[in-house]
């Protein structure tokens, strides 16, 4: 039933709900099976390519690990035997691996709580609470997202570190989920030294096994990406947020805050309190796991887009997942003695399921439109991802989006690959005075025009400008004389919510459109 009933809920729905950045994971499988590589020059040619490609070598690359792709070959290779076209079918089949790598993690983890309880009847539970009242369900479940693949092997690395009597198989998890997604590595930052320093007898095959995917990996990203990155590059300039709004955001801003979307995981801190009372070794162990867990969701507080891009929910530390999972249960034991503990519990466990079969099964609403270009209303509580979907339940209309007359573009000439953006975009906080749009556009093809256009028909000519920084990013762009724009707009007559939108329209005719962007305006400087 570990297996079953959660394979059986998450294809309820049968709803693929990826992104850009599941795409490379999507095509992999077809590239291993036809080609026998781990390129997609096969799928894309342009000189401009979509954010979650790169070029090197003249081999165009996915931007993130393989490793979730890696999963999902035999998925493919099965419906190949029947005759499927695997291309236009990659969805569904990408949503099949999905589903099964994920009912896999709840496995590991029945079998994780178990060994932390004397019940197969609670461990059960708390394993279904893993799977339907958590972002598992809503998200890893419905795409083959980096997380997807990492939470396997967590759950897995998870129940064989508390097992203790197979060193090896764990260190071969562990380094499989590092693998999966780098940054996992700080889930075992003081886990590891702990285990090695506290049981002697197969330190040598943890370290041995762990490495070996790392390694594999390792050798994947010199021989394609030309560098010793664990399959992804890492931009520093990434970590330049603001550590406290970003740790607001990833815990309780109202569209992805981690205690908003599965509110019954505050409990884990009573668990964080039980575990440093108690001291067994089991509980130790827990404390340094959550250790490793407080560090990933600082790194992603420090984050710039620190809400994960257009996707449901906490995506971006779904990984902490499996350990605060732990942490409720090591609080069970203190909960289950009062009534009223127990009671508000169960109604954030309530909330919690309710949240995230919205997003497996009504999510998308209208909130992810332009959100990396309106942050501000990422703390909008009236309008927030949750309250969208819930009017969408019971037919309640959206708020209408904004409209802004094109210039240039048509659907026909759309192209999302053109590459440029806003250095600061006016839906991030109220505009006082006079209203600039300053960014960058630059094609691989040559200089790209740049048009502003107002929600009354107004429209700037862009000036330009020298951004020199963007050879250091992307220097496959070329000369940055003229990468920079910059409109400006007088202030308005009277205060009021506005739009406004962008469009990058590249050598070769096509047009990019960013917006439009909602954004409070008013005249006072």
């Amino acid at each position: 039933m570990a297996f079953a009933l959660p394979c059986l809920v998450f294809a309820a729905g049968w709803r693929y709900l990826g992104s850009g950045d599941t795409v490379p994971a999507e095509l992999l499988p077809i590239s291993v099976l036809r080609e026998g590589n781990l390129d997609f020059n096969e799928f894309e040619q342009s000189p401009d390519l979509p954010y979650y490609f790169i070029r090197h070598g003249g081999r165009v690359l996915s931007a993130y690990p393989v490793v979730a792709g890696l999963l999902a070959v035999p998925v493919y290779a099965a419906a190949s035997l029947f005759g499927a076209d695997l291309f236009s079918r990659r969805q569904h089949l990408a949503l099949a691996a999905a589903i099964l790598i994920t009912s896999g993690s709840v496995v590991f983890m029945f079998l994780a709580v178990r060994r932390l309880t004397q019940s197969s009847r609670q461990a059960l539970g708390f394993a279904y609470l893993y799977a339907f009242g958590t972002c598992v369900w809503s998200v890893a479940s419905t795409a083959l997202w980096q997380h997807t693949a990492s939470l396997l092997f967590l759950s897995g690395a998870l129940w064989l570190m508390f097992a203790s009597t197979r060193p090896g198989a764990a260190g071969l998890l562990v380094g499989c989920a590092i693998a999966s997604r780098p940054t996992d590595a700080l889930l075992f930052a003081f886990a590891i030294p702990y285990l090695l320093l506290r049981r002697r007898t197969g330190r040598a095959r943890f370290v041995l096994l762990m490495a070996i995917p790392i390694t594999l990996v390792a050798l994947y990203s010199k021989h394609y990406l030309g560098s010793w990155s664990l399959g992804q590059r890492f931009p520093t300039e990434g970590l330049g947020g603001d550590l406290r709004a970003g740790l607001a955001g990833v815990l309780i801003s109202p569209s992805r805050g981690l205690l908003i979307f599965s509110p019954f995981l505050v409990a884990g801190v009573v668990g964080i309190v039980a575990a440093a009372r108690r001291r067994s070794d089991d509980d130790v162990l827990l404390l340094t796991l959550a250790a490793g867990a407080i560090a990933v969701i600082l790194l992603y507080a420090k984050w710039g887009m620190w809400w994960g891009g257009t996707s449901f929910g906490y995506r971006l530390i779904l990984d902490v997942v499996p350990i605060c999972l732990l942490l409720v249960v090591r609080a069970w034991s203190a909960i289950d003695r009062w009534r009223l503990s127990r009671l508000a519990l169960g109604a954030s466990i309530g909330l919690s399921v309710y949240a995230n079969a919205l997003g497996a099964l009504v999510y998308p609403s209208a909130f992810n439109q332009n959100i990396n270009l309106e942050t501000a209303r990422l703390w909008d509580w009236k309008s927030s991802e949750l309250v969208l979907c819930s009017r969408t339940i019971v037919g309640l209309p959206s708020k209408p989006p904004a409209t802004v007359p094109p210039v240039w573009w048509t659907p026909e000439k759309n192209d999302d690959s053109i590459p440029g953006w806003l250095f600061r975009s006016p839906g991030d906080a109220p505009v006082h005075g006079p209203l600039e749009v300053s960014g960058w556009a630059r094609s691989a093809m040559g200089d790209v025009d740049v048009q502003v256009v107002l929600d009354d028909g107004t429209a700037g000519t862009a000036e330009r400008f020298a951004f020199p920084a963007l050879v250091n990013v992307l220097p496959q762009l070329g000369d940055p004389s003229h990468a920079g724009f910059r409109v400006a707009f007088p202030p308005p007559l009277k205060k009021g919510w506005r739009a406004v939108a962008i469009e990058l329209r590249s050598p070769a005719g096509t047009v990019r459109r960013l917006g439009p962007i909602r954004f409070w305006w008013q005249p006072d400087a």
